[in-house]
């Protein structure tokens, strides 16, 4: 498979246009991006992980999404099953990182809606009822219905 057909199988964008999306988000190299992923992904900025999670392209607008989609779902489950696996092969270099910017961002999204949780529990648990504020302070996930 020459490189022009890896990145158009991977819609990967073409060197120039990645080369010049990467350097919109960091000053890191490809490379360093892919190594900073991998061996530091907690020091990844934002706009590294936002570039990594859409595999070097801008993000996608939401049509674009949903044409990719469509195409996919009209793949069957075995030609989906053999685009992943040919997928594996081909993008065995970038496909950490790329599942690195996803699940970091992802992370960070939840812990932050975590934050912001626990930020206004703060504030109005002063004024809870005691039992309320013992069922918080045992840090349990689902109290049930209350």
């Amino acid at each position: 498979m020459t490189e022009s057909d890896r990145r158009l199988f991977l819609d990967l964008p073409t060197e120039e246009t990645e080369t010049a999306n990467i350097h919109a988000a960091t000053n890191l190299s490809r490379e360093q991006l892919i190594e900073k992923a991998i061996s530091n992904r907690e020091n990844l900025t934002e706009s590294e992980l936002k570039i990594l999670q859409d595999r070097f392209w801008t993000p996608r607008v939401v049509a674009e999404l949903h044409l990719l989609m469509e195409g996919f779902s009209k793949l069957g489950l075995e030609g989906q099953q053999e685009f992943f696996d040919g997928w594996e092969g081909a993008a065995a270099h970038e496909e950490p990182a790329f599942k690195i910017g996803i699940i970091e961002t992802a992370r960070r999204s939840i812990e932050g809606r975590n934050q912001k949780l626990r930020y206004a529990a703060n504030v109005v648990l002063p004024d809870a009822p005691e039992w309320i504020q013992h069922l918080y302070q045992q840090d349990k996930e689902n109290w049930g219905y209350i």
